[in-house]
Order: structure tokens, then C-alpha cells, then sequence
């Protein structure tokens, strides 16, 4: 691009009146203002399609997760005698038409029911949101006549010391994974898993 010197430029807007000017400038501001909201909806689609993107990402992560726990989770609730017979993952249940909900993974016997909640990192928001849906349940369980006793579990790829005692106060099993395998993290001395 050629630049003016400042004799050139004088000698270009001779002869343009204020309003001339003011026209082009407004004509050029305009054009400005349709290039930018161009540019805004093309960073829209791109962000969307990232955030989509990172969101099947991180959906694929949670299922890695789960995958890499429920194929051992009965054989190691069993190890510690609670022997169950029945073991479903990603379930759902339905009351008049819709779902009210989803559960990892679901053991199951004659005397329990256990519902574990797998995170690829446990939070204790995730504890509490167990320990509710887990009342859920058993409200769910009641409604059919079903008093089987009701137990929990949370499991994680990665769960923070503070998390991991705050399930075990809260009377939840905790599952973690030790190299390529799965175990029910020791619990603490006097340990008691709650029935719900």
C-alpha cells in the first residue's frame, strides 16, 4: 500500500465538501460495522462447534470411566460378601412417561440394592447429589412394594483425599482405581455402610 504525504492528501480532498466526507466516512463505518458482525456470527459457529466438540470429549471421557469400572464392581462387593447376582450400568427409570433417573451402574441380589455413582474426578458436590438420588431411590423402591435395603457407592479415576472421607462419612463405599484394576478404597476404622 502507498502512503500520501501530507501535500497529497490535501490535494486529494480538494474540492470535497463537509458533508461529502462525513458521507464517505459514514458509508466506511457502516461497511465496518456489517464486516465485524460477519466476523462475530463466523466466531459464534467456530466457538458452538468447539464447545460441542469439547462437550462429546468430555461425554467420552465419563464413559471411558464407567467402562474401565463396572466390568469388576460386582466381582468386588462379592469379595467382601455382599454377593451380588444382578449388575446393570447406565439404567434408567421411568415413572408416568418420563424419566426421573439415571444410575451409573446398579447391584443387585436379594437382600440389596446399591447404586454407584463412577466420575472420572469425584467432587463432594458429586457425594451429595448421590446421597440424594439415592433417597430418590428409595423412595422409588418403596412405591413398588420393594424393601430390599438400599446401599451406596462412588467411584472415580481420580478422587481427592477430602472427597474420599466425606463418601465414608456419608456412609458410601468408594471405589478407586489402582493401575489397571479396580478396589474398594480401605476404609476408615469403624466403618459402616449406611442403608438407606
Amino acid at each position: 500500500m502507498d502512503y500520501m504525504t501530507p501535500e497529497q492528501a490535501l490535494e486529494a480532498v480538494k474540492g470535497i465538501t463537509f458533508e461529502q466526507a462525513w458521507a464517505i466516512l459514514m458509508d466506511s463505518h457502516k461497511r465496518m460495522e456489517e464486516e465485524n458482525l460477519k466476523f462475530q456470527q463466523s466466531m459464534d459457529k467456530s466457538i458452538a462447534a468447539m464447545s460441542k466438540n469439547l462437550g462429546g470429549l468430555g461425554n467420552s471421557l465419563g464413559h471411558l470411566t464407567e467402562g474401565l469400572f463396572t466390568p469388576k464392581l460386582a466381582n468386588k462387593f462379592n469379595s467382601i460378601g455382599l454377593s451380588f447376582d444382578s449388575q446393570a450400568n447406565s439404567r434408567k427409570f421411568w415413572e408416568n412417561g418420563r424419566v426421573v433417573m439415571e444410575v451409573d451402574s446398579i447391584l443387585e441380589n436379594d437382600a440389596y440394592v446399591m447404586l454407584v455413582e463412577i466420575k472420572t474426578t469425584l467432587s463432594i458436590e458429586d457425594v451429595d447429589y448421590h446421597k440424594e438420588r439415592i433417597e430418590k431411590f428409595r423412595s422409588f423402591m418403596d412405591s413398588r412394594g420393594d424393601g430390599r435395603r438400599l446401599l451406596g457407592a462412588v467411584a472415580g479415576a481420580y478422587i481427592p483425599e477430602n472427597v474420599s472421607s466425606y463418601a465414608y462419612q456419608s456412609g458410601l463405599f468408594v471405589v478407586v482405581q489402582n493401575g489397571e484394576a479396580v478396589d474398594i478404597a480401605e476404609a476408615p476404622q469403624g466403618f459402616t455402610p449406611r442403608e438407606w
